[in-house]
């Protein structure tokens, strides 16, 4: 049995697996947190509502029927859905032989936090020499 310590004013107890266990039922059954979570689900139903892994397996295979998908982002952009979702789709068709892929690899430059503020005000040795005077 491991133990946790609960604080309970300036006195320190110690608090058994079991209390811990007990103490977070209560919390996850307590009415605002039914609530608060019920209320997450509604306003981002699309993250828990969307395509079962056959729906979009079959979504690959009939749209394979007529034409070839030359890139799997443009299926991704318009059903919404993650590309780990459909990379995972795409696996399991390619292990099942139902499809073979091509990996397409791509490589983008982004600029960081500090190159953006470069950008927009200039290096720091830029904003230096632009604020002394001349004389």
């Amino acid at each position: 049995m491991q133990a946790g310590y609960s604080a309970a004013g300036a006195e320190a107890t110690l608090v058994a697996d079991d209390d811990v266990l007990d103490i977070l039922e209560e919390a996850i059954l307590d009415e605002q947190v039914q609530k608060a979570g019920e209320e997450f689900m509604m306003q981002h139903l699309q993250l828990f509502e969307g395509m079962t892994d056959e729906q979009l397996q079959a979504l690959i295979l009939t749209t394979l029927k007529s034409t070839v998908i030359e890139d799997s982002a443009t299926i991704v952009e318009k059903e919404k859905i993650t590309a780990a979702k459909m990379d995972a789709a795409l696996k399991s068709l390619n292990v099942d032989e139902y499809v073979s892929l091509e990996v397409i690899e791509r490589k983008t430059i982004a600029l960081t936090e500090e190159g953006e503020d470069n950008a927009k005000n200039g290096t720091p040795e830029f904003q230096y020499a632009s604020a002394m005077e001349k004389g």
